[in-house]
């Protein structure tokens, strides 16, 4: 059945329980043979739903049993430069802290956020198998984890060739596998999952089921995935062994890659030579991975390692906070990239991350509490002393490279530099405030800006055509509201901006 025969059924019975001529006696009757049509209407699309998927999957099925193509591995790009420059420490009288001269910085390069894309989902329905499964119980950075699974003990590919991973995907899709597809998914939704985190979710799900057979949870892994309605590849290496790739829509740091139809795909597992043997078979509607997180994932909580911050000027500001050691653990592992081509929007995955409920709930009152009654000027200069309050340190000198860090991570490490000052000051801004604020990034530095909607304030600012961005640097320690650092470079600053 087409697929628009199947949207339009689904559409019928809206029409079907609303008669507008059947009236008295006849109204029981019409019901009945309306709720009749709808369970026919149901059951046909409920089939169509399942045949679009099964001739989706043989197809793929028919694909993996040809010859794959050799595709050669491209390097790593690193990630840019760290920008972490010494911080200006500006002495409580230092006529430096009054800017009489603000001047109007201009920008030729604007970083514009890409839109929010609805994550993947199944080109259809995944309808649930009418059989009860024992659940397969799993941990995911310390939340447990249940979903129903096939028994796949008996399952496996008899070898690596080409025609025995078809093999071995064709009986995979012969089993009821419908009811862990659907766990997979409604497990996404309930713990907030972004893309990321699913693929490791399924990952451990795989490496549950199959333990000791790699091969098998790859194809398992791309299984899911592909039903999911991610845009997965399987590639094999000379050494016989699967791996799965995923696309992105743009660019993971320091980690290998192949180009395959105008799409950078990545290996979920190490690469073993330098290039591999891909199966590059599209599904109907399959969507790259995002590295966004509109939402944290929603991890049990562990006490992890408490901070107490004091505002420098406004001692009465101090707040504790103890992160969720498990959602630090997440962050650790989170992949270094951006959104799309656009080096400069790794900046703002970081900083449209929400903060966590921890943060929230014991800092952002606080917050409140402080800027209650204050101008907008006051307000933001109470906040951005806050954020020059934490302890500064070098990326290269603690990591060894660049580290940008989640709004929580600056209260689990003990130092922070630039960009994680940066990118605090832009989060609870706008959470506090409701502000709009752009980041700044000049060769070596990251800033902010504040768009006030109070004209009377003044400083340094870029003008965009949505209006003023007052300069606010975190990293001036402990300066206010519209100062530049000393030795930036204006003219070739960019302007990212975190709201469309």
């Amino acid at each position: 059945m087409k697929l628009s025969r199947i949207l339009l059924l689904l559409a019928l019975p809206t029409a079907l329980v609303m008669p507008s001529a059947a009236l008295g006696d006849d109204h029981d009757d019409f019901l009945k043979k309306a709720a009749s049509d709808y369970d026919a209407f149901r059951d046909e699309s409920q089939a169509g739903y399942e045949d679009f998927r099964a001739k989706a999957n043989k197809e793929m099925a028919d694909f993996m049993a040809r010859p794959w193509e050799f595709h050669n591995i491209k390097p790593p790009v690193p990630a840019p430069p760290d920008p972490s420059p010494a911080p200006v420490i500006i002495p409580d009288d230092d006529p430096y802290d009054i800017n009489d001269n603000p001047v109007t910085i201009v920008i030729d390069t604007v970083v514009t956020v890409p839109d929010v894309v609805p994550q993947p989902k199944p080109v259809v329905p995944i309808i649930r198998d009418d059989i009860k499964l024992p659940p397969v119980d799993f941990a995911f950075y310390g939340t447990p984890v249940k979903v129903s699974a096939a028994d796949l003990s008996a399952w496996k590919p008899a070898g690596s060739s080409e025609r025995d991973l078809a093999r071995a995907f064709r009986e995979l899709t012969s089993l009821p596998t419908n009811n862990m597809i659907d766990d997979c998914l409604n497990m996404r939704s309930r713990l907030s999952l972004p893309d990321w985190a699913y693929i490791v979710a399924v990952q451990r799900l795989a490496a549950r089921l199959k333990p000791s057979d790699p091969n098998a949870q790859s194809l398992l892994v791309g299984f899911i995935l592909s039903q999911s309605g991610y845009k997965m590849r399987y590639a094999l290496d000379n050494s016989g062994l699967l791996h799965v790739l995923f696309a992105v829509d743009g660019w993971i740091y320091d980690r290998a890659y192949y180009y395959l139809d105008g799409a950078r795909y990545y290996q979920l597992t190490k690469p073993a030579s330098d290039g591999c043997h891909i199966c590059d078979f599209s599904y109907p509607g399959e969507q790259a991975v995002s590295l966004g997180m509109s939402t944290l994932p929603r991890l049990d909580y562990k006490a992890g390692h408490s901070r107490k911050v004091t505002a420098h000027y406004h001692p009465e500001l101090t707040a504790t906070v103890t992160p969720n050691q498990n959602l630090i653990d997440f962050f650790g592992d989170y992949p270094e990239g951006t959104l799309d081509d656009t080096p400069e929007s790794k900046w703002v995955i970081y900083a449209n991350t929400p903060a966590s409920p921890e943060v929230r709930d014991n800092l952002y009152p606080a917050l409140r509490a402080a800027v209650k009654g204050k101008s907008e000027l006051e307000a933001v200069n109470i906040l951005l002393h806050f954020c020059q309050s934490f302890p500064y340190g070098y990326d290269s000198e603690i990591w060894g490279r660049d580290r940008t860090f989640f709004v929580d991570e600056s209260w689990h490490y003990p130092k922070s530099d630039c960009e994680d000052h940066a990118v605090q000051f832009a989060r609870v801004v706008r959470d506090i405030l409701g502000l709009k604020v752009a980041l700044v990034y000049y060769p070596g530095h990251l800033a902010a800006a504040v768009r006030f909607t109070d004209p009377t304030v003044t400083g340094d600012y870029i003008s965009h055509r949505s209006g003023r961005y007052i300069i606010c640097d975190p990293t001036i320690f402990y300066g206010n509201v519209g100062r530049t650092m000393r030795g930036m470079n204006n003219g070739s600053a960019k302007l990212i901006l975190l709201d469309r």
